[in-house]
């Protein structure tokens, strides 16, 4: 993050001076944040496979539990 003040300032959509939870889940979501290692797909889904967990893996595991439904 290159200028966290104009974030915060972004992020606290009522300028209280502080963000709440809402405030924060809708910043975070307009700019597309997400865990590298969140487990956004079940590892049932995955079939037991090492798989890259960054941006990349989250398309791949994506990927993967798509073809799995529909085989």
């Amino acid at each position: 993050m290159s200028d966290p003040k104009a974030q915060w300032e972004q992020c606290d959509a009522d300028r209280a001076g502080m963000v709440l939870f809402d405030e924060f889940c809708a910043w975070a979501i307009k700019k597309s944040l997400d865990l590298d290692d969140d487990d956004d797909v079940p590892d049932s889904d995955i079939d037991g496979k090492q798989v890259d967990r960054g941006q990349t893996g989250a398309k791949n595991i994506k990927k993967h539990a798509d073809a799995k439904r529909k085989a």
